[in-house]
Parts: structure tokens; C-alpha cells; sequence
């Protein structure tokens, strides 16, 4: 594969897209791009974004997309598990956390929510982002 094309793409939505970024971060000569659906990265107050703002660069292509009406502020996920930040909120904030550690991120809100519908018709722009 050239430069321009990942041999690999990691993704996940929701908190498999948390995870897939997480991965990424750690090992980003493995896993040089990522897509993330509606990426859970409010888990345990933005602790991701956190650890990206901090990092030495990192060399990642990375694509973010999360539904525009995914704007709950307070939502109980059970087992203790509250998500205090809308995902839309957590995503932005994870998309300049990125860019200003120096990596590539495509982002984009589209109309939708958070549902398998929505991540369905994205996965192919998704992979595109990536792929291209």
C-alpha cells in the first residue's frame, strides 16, 4: 500500500469508536487511520481527548462523524456509567484535540442521530475519507 492509502483502517461506533481511537493513539505505526461513529469520547470526562491533548504527535488519519441531533447533556447508561457532554460536544472537542497534536481528521455532523441507520449510510463516506 502507498502513503496515501492506509494498509489498515481501524473503526467502531459509539464506544467501539472510543476504543478503535484509543488503539489508534497507542499504535498508530499499526493502525495509521481510523474512522469513529458517533465515538463515545465523553467516557470518563473526555479522558481520551485528555491523553491526545498531552501526547507527543502522532501520526494518524483519522475521520469523526457524529449525528447533529446527538445533543443530550446528561444521559444514564447504567452501571454507573453517566455521559456528562453531548457526543456532539465530546466529538468536536476530540477533533481539535487531534488536529492540534498534528493529525489528519476529516469531521463531519450529519443529519441523524445516534442509530445504526445513521452509521449505515455514513460507513461508505467513512471509508472513503480514508481510503482516498
Amino acid at each position: 500500500a502507498s502513503e496515501s492509502r492506509p494498509a489498515v483502517v481501524l473503526g467502531g461506533l459509539s464506544l467501539s469508536g472510543l476504543a478503535a481511537a484509543h488503539v489508534a493513539m497507542l499504535h498508530p505505526q499499526a493502525i495509521p487511520a481510523v474512522f469513529c461513529q458517533s465515538a463515545s469520547f465523553w467516557w470518563r470526562e473526555g479522558w481520551l481527548t485528555e491523553q491526545v491533548r498531552r501526547s507527543a504527535p502522532i501520526s494518524v488519519r483519522v475521520r469523526i462523524s457524529v449525528g447533529n441531533l446527538e445533543t443530550a447533556d446528561y444521559v444514564e447508561h447504567g452501571l454507573d456509567l453517566v455521559q456528562r457532554i453531548s457526543q456532539v460536544d465530546s466529538n468536536r472537542a476530540m477533533r481539535d484535540a487531534l488536529r492540534e497534536n498534528g493529525c489528519t481528521v476529516r469531521y463531519e455532523e450529519y443529519a441523524g442521530g445516534h442509530d445504526l441507520k445513521s452509521w449505515r449510510q455514513d460507513l461508505p463516506r467513512a471509508l472513503e475519507a480514508l481510503l482516498t
